[in-house]
């Protein structure tokens, strides 16, 4: 069976009535363009509709071809998200008699319109708030984690299929979505070119499909909130955000992979470097997104994993322009640029241990001798010669170290090295309550915007349950106003029904008194009636017969004995005489008999007139108020909005001045910290197993003892 084509498709969505099954949809009014045509977004499986259904608008997806097992599909999909409902999903319907083209019924999509704004469009008009796109970024992982959580992978994550709406996230085209009830099953799609891997086949279907596109969306989120300017040096935003797919065929040919591996920021490098990673595994084993992990943190009192210029340079690091490259391997001081590197204090002298003259170690030994000499006899007296020999060496074992622990601890090196560590931990803590902050301030971002929606929702309810109430109480006034003027119309038809037959009484009435007039003024003694003699008119004339009128029903009869040809006669003529009469009749009845007829029943219809024509003056100023009430519904809903959002952007700007300057002070805690951190690369040997090798003669320790590089 041949499926539809996009034209067929208009044209059927042109009547909804005539096209859907849906007794919704077949109510609706589809999004048209300028010329009138509805509007479609069309893709390779699809077109999707827009109809405005009453006060829901729904996104109806009409398919090109059909899948074996698509309602099966679509089955699964909707249970496992009814049982795992996200605030990431929409609501759907899978209609198999959906839509009507050329006589025969095809299937649809009937799903939730999501009012937002494509993820592509939206990142390319905040590029230059890197705050706002490093928040969506993180808010892209939570999405993923919560997706993976309940294992969903949606099969063709890319900036068409995302929508940002309020600043949250929004998935929609549900065509390649894996749920744990379709494992097993191949994907009829392999998504978007730009954003799969080149690897990516109909086999790949799984919890784990959407891994490498996610990694794809969370770099170049990342990136663009730190250096917007790839945006324009990549030629990004045409079908894409940052790559494209030969980008990931060749990456050794492509214009953005070395950019982002050779960044002089640190954390892209990162993200770059296990996104390269990512290009040559396998897409059931790519690694999960996730942020780059803390930077490692060398022993303590070594100074940090690099040397002291590279920490340097990192806390310099907000100095250097984003578009500088460095090595992706572990920084050596020969990475540090020539401009740098000269500015950039000689490393400190490390600090070393006082002379081994100030350690009283062989006094020591020599008193713990004594006293172990003194107390020998007297636990021989109680325990045996293997067990007093083995508290002995315990008890001069323990002495010895915590009279070495007390002589290392008071060295001045080591004096100096734990107050410089409590100035790192006090910093380290600074720098912890400075990003909780942070977070809160975020935190109460979020807040004031979840505050606003709450508002604006609000807002939006009391508007629909005014506007219903209004449409209620018009609908019962327009009810009461059709009945009132139904039954003035009634009233006005049986009046004029009276009037009518008044009218036909009074012009049937003149009618009969003109013909008696008539047969009246026929005498029968000027009449000349066939077979009736001179002698016979004067016979009638004397029985009382002398017109035409006298000729009646009841007179006719009783003429019989005249004879039957006068008889006849006479019946001839009275009927001659009564068509002659009828030839004259009036046709209406004059204006005044009529005017008498019509002024009986006036009164009742201007009674009855004025009554309609109040109801409908009733009926206009119903209309108006009704109009009146829905600007004012209007008016209070575009005020509570507005009050809404002026609360929100006092408080949003607000919370971006305090966050501004924590971001400051904690730049700077940073640097400080940096600094207390190259104060404590003098220290490098300043350690426990140290002291002893420089305490002890002749001790082994010495000749393992770790040089600075360790």
């Amino acid at each position: 069976m041949a499926w539809p084509t996009p034209q067929e498709y208009n044209e059927a969505v042109q009547n909804p009535a005539q096209s859907f099954a849906d007794p919704e949809l077949a109510g609706g009014v589809p999004q048209v363009t300028a010329l009138g045509l509805p509007r479609p977004i069309t893709g390779n499986f699809a077109s999707v509709y827009r109809l405005r259904c009453g006060r829901s608008d729904w996104a109806v997806r009409c398919f090109f071809r059909e899948y074996a097992d698509m309602r099966e599909r679509y089955a699964a999909i909707s249970r496992h998200l009814a049982a795992r409902p996200l605030p990431y999903t929409v609501g759907f319907q899978y209609l198999e008699q959906g839509i009507m083209v050329r006589g025969s019924w095809y299937p649809i999509l009937k799903m939730e319109w999501v009012e937002g704004e494509l993820l592509g469009d939206f990142v390319e008009r905040h590029l230059s708030d890197g705050r706002l796109l490093a928040r969506l970024a993180e808010r892209w992982l939570v999405m993923l984690r919560e997706l993976e959580g309940a294992c969903i992978a949606h099969g063709d994550l890319q900036h068409g299929n995302v929508m940002v709406v309020a600043g949250e996230l929004r998935l929609v085209d549900y065509d390649g979505m894996f749920v744990p009830a379709l494992d097993g099953r191949t994907s009829h799609e392999i998504g978007h070119p730009n954003y799969q891997h080149p690897s990516r086949s109909g086999s790949d279907f799984g919890a784990h499909l959407d891994r490498f596109s996610a990694w794809v969306i969370y770099l170049s989120l990342q990136a663009l909130s730190r250096d917007p300017s790839l945006w324009q040096r990549t030629g990004a935003g045409d079908e894409c955000l940052l790559f494209r797919r030969a980008d990931f065929e060749r990456p050794q040919a492509s214009a953005i992979v070395p950019l982002l591996t050779h960044h002089g920021d640190a954390e892209i490098r990162a993200l770059a470097g296990r996104f390269v990673a990512a290009l040559s595994a396998r897409l059931d084993r790519i690694e999960r997104v996730a942020p780059p992990a803390a930077p490692v943190r060398g022993q303590r009192g070594a100074g940090g994993r690099y040397g002291l210029k590279w920490r340097l340079t990192q806390a310099l690091a907000p100095s250097v322009s984003p578009g500088a490259t460095s090595r992706t391997e572990a920084p050596e001081t020969s990475a540090i640029p020539e401009w740098l590197r000269d500015a950039l204090p000689a490393e400190p002298e490390r600090s070393h241990f006082a002379a081994r003259s100030s350690l009283p170690l062989l006094p020591l030994i020599a008193s713990t001798v004594v006293l172990a000499l003194a107390a020998a006899p007297v636990l021989l007296q109680y325990l045996s010669v293997a067990a007093t020999v083995a508290s002995l060496l315990t008890a001069a074992l323990s002495v010895g170290t915590a009279s070495c622990l007390v002589a290392y601890r008071r060295q001045p090196s080591v004096r100096a090295l734990r107050a410089v560590r409590r100035r790192e931990v006090a910093q380290r803590g600074r720098i912890g309550r400075l990003e909780r902050r942070i977070a809160r301030r975020l935190g109460r971002e979020v807040g004031e915007r979840n505050r606003l929606e709450r508002a604006v929702k609000r807002a939006a309810d009391r508007r629909t349950s005014d506007e219903e109430r209004v449409q209620r109480l018009a609908e019962r006034a327009g009810a009461t106003a059709r009945e009132m003027q139904a039954l003035c119309d009634a009233a006005l038809h049986r009046l004029d029904e009276r009037e009518r037959a008044s009218l036909e009484a009074a012009l049937a009435e003149l009618k009969g008194r003109h013909v008696r007039s008539y047969l009246r003024g026929e005498s029968i003694r000027g009449a000349a009636i066939p077979d009736v003699s001179i002698w016979l008119t004067a016979r009638l004339w004397l029985r009382g017969v002398r017109s035409a009128a006298d000729l009646d029903g009841d007179r006719i009869p009783s003429l019989r004995t005249i004879g039957e040809r006068p008889h006849m006669a006479l019946v001839a003529w009275r009927v001659e005489m009564e068509r002659a009469a009828r030839r004259s009749l009036p046709r209406s009845l004059p204006a005044p008999r009529r005017e008498r007829v019509t002024r009986r029943l006036e009164a009742g219809k201007r009674r009855i007139a004025a009554d309609h024509q109040r109801i409908d003056v009733e009926l206009a100023a119903l209309v108006e108020a009704i109009h009146a009430q829905s600007e004012g519904i209007e008016a209070r809903y575009g005020a509570a909005v507005s009050r809404a959002e002026s609360r929100f952007a006092l408080a949003s700007e607000g919370i971006k001045e305090e966050v501004t300057e924590l971001e400051r002070t904690l730049r700077a805690a940073h640097r400080q910290l940096a600094a207390i951190e190259a104060e404590l690369s003098p220290f490098a040997g300043i350690t426990f197993r140290r002291f002893l090798a420089e305490a002890v003669p002749g001790s082994q320790l010495r000749r393992r003892r770790p040089s600075l590089a360790q």
